[in-house]
C-alpha cells in the first residue's frame, strides 16, 4: 500500500516537473527600451493558432521611461512584427529572453537594435518593403518589364536563402529557424511575384489582349514557392497576402479573366461581394487554411473601411462555421465598428 503511495506521489512530482519545464522552456520574454521618439503604446503581431498577420496584434503600455516588456507562449520559433511602416521582424525562439532596443525615426520608420546576434542583424538588414510595393525597387521600376523583374526577385531570394544556409552550417541557427527563415522569404518573395503577374494580368486584359504563357507561368512559379503545408508557412507576416494571390491565380486559371470579371461585377451591384469571395475561395482553394484566410479576409476589408451588411455577414458566417476560433476575439472589437457603422447608414 505504501508503496502504491509513494508511487502515485513520485509520478505527480514528475508530471509537475515535466509541466512547469514545458512551460519554462516555451515562454519568450522580450524586454525593450525606445530611444529617441517614444509612443504611448506599442503594437505587435502575436502567434494565433500558428499563423501570424498583421491584423492579429496585443498593445503593450510603456513606462515613462519608454520602457515596456512583453511574455509570450511559443510552442516553434516566430517572427514578431512591431506594426510600423515596413518595420523588420523580431526573430524569437521559445525559451529565451531578448533585450533590444528600438528607434522610432520622425517619419515613423522603426529600427531593432541590441546584442542580438548576427543571424538577427543580416535578416534585418534585407528587404521589407511590403511584397505589394517592393516590385518598383526591382529593374527599371516598371512592372511591365515583368521577366527582368522576376530574375531579380529570384537572384535576390536565392542569395538571402543561401546567407540563411551559412548560418545552419555554422551552427549558429537551430533547424526550426532556419526553416522559419526561409519560408518566411519564400513567402515574401512570392507574393511580390505573384502581385507583378497579377498587375500586368489585369493590364493586359483590360487592354483587350491575351494574357501571353510565359506570365501566367511566372504566376503559377510563385504561388508553388512555398507549400501551404509546410509547418512554418503561415507563421510569414505575409502568408495572407500569398494566399490571396494564390486563391486569384486559381480563380483565373479555371474560369478566365472575363467571366471573373462579370461575376464580380454581379456580385458587387447585389452587395455581395464579401460573400462571392469566400464562396470563390472556398470552391476554388479548398486546399488552404480557410479558418485563417476568412478570419484575415475579414480583418483586412475592416481595414480598408469597405464596411456593409455583407461584411457583417460574412462575420457571422464565420463565427456559426469556427465557434471555437481563437481569432473571433481580434475580430469583435472591428465587427461591432462595422455594425454601428451599417446601423447608422451613414
Amino acid at each position: 500500500m505504501k508503496q502504491m503511495i509513494y508511487s502515485t506521489l513520485i509520478l505527480g512530482f514528475l508530471l509537475i516537473f515535466l509541466g512547469c519545464n514545458r512551460f519554462q522552456t516555451s515562454q519568450v520574454t522580450i524586454t525593450g527600451q525606445f530611444a529617441g521618439n517614444t509612443p504611448e503604446v506599442l503594437s505587435y503581431t502575436v502567434p494565433v493558432n500558428g499563423t501570424v498577420f498583421e491584423g492579429f496584434y496585443e498593445e503593450v503600455t510603456l513606462d515613462s521611461l519608454g520602457g515596456f516588456e512583453i511574455r509570450l507562449e511559443l510552442e516553434k520559433p516566430a517572427l514578431i512584427n512591431f506594426r510600423y511602416f515596413d518595420s523588420p521582424s523580431l526573430i524569437v525562439e521559445q525559451g529565451k529572453h531578448y533585450d533590444i532596443i528600438l528607434n522610432l525615426s520622425p517619419d515613423q520608420k522603426l529600427s531593432i537594435e541590441g546584442n542580438l546576434g548576427k543571424v538577427q542583424e543580416f535578416y534585418t538588414g534585407l528587404m521589407h518593403t511590403h511584397p505589394r510595393s517592393c516590385i518598383f525597387s526591382f529593374g527599371s521600376h516598371d512592372p511591365s518589364e515583368y521577366l527582368e523583374i522576376r530574375r531579380e526577385l529570384q537572384a535576390e531570394l536565392q542569395k538571402e536563402l543561401n546567407g540563411f544556409g551559412e548560418f545552419l552550417t555554422m551552427g549558429e541557427i537551430s533547424e526550426d529557424v532556419y526553416a522559419l527563415l526561409v519560408a518566411d522569404r519564400n513567402v515574401y518573395y512570392g507574393t511580390a511575384q505573384a502581385v507583378l503577374a497579377s498587375m500586368n494580368h489585369l493590364r493586359i486584359n483590360g487592354d483587350g489582349s491575351s494574357t501571353p504563357d510565359d506570365l501566367m507561368e511566372i504566376w503559377e512559379e510563385a504561388i508553388s514557392m512555398v507549400s501551404s503545408d509546410q509547418p512554418f508557412f503561415l507563421r510569414s507576416l505575409y502568408a495572407y497576402d500569398y494566399l490571396f494571390m494564390t486563391f486569384w491565380f486559381n480563380l483565373y486559371s479555371a474560369l478566365g479573366y472575363k467571366e471573373v470579371v462579370a461575376i464580380r461585377a454581379e456580385n458587387r451591384s447585389q452587395g455581395l461581394i464579401h460573400s462571392n469571395t469566400i464562396e470563390l475561395a472556398k470552391e476554388y482553394s479548398s486546399d488552404m487554411n480557410l479558418e485563417f484566410f476568412i478570419a484575415a479576409y475579414i480583418d483586412q476589408q475592416y481595414r480598408f473601411r469597405f464596411f456593409d451588411q455583407d461584411l457583417i455577414t460574412v462575420f457571422e458566417q464565420f463565427k456559426t462555421d469556427y465557434p471555437q476560433s481563437a481569432y473571433t476575439p481580434f475580430l469583435e472589437p472591428l465587427m461591432q465598428e462595422v455594425i454601428e457603422y451599417v446601423e447608422k447608414g451613414i
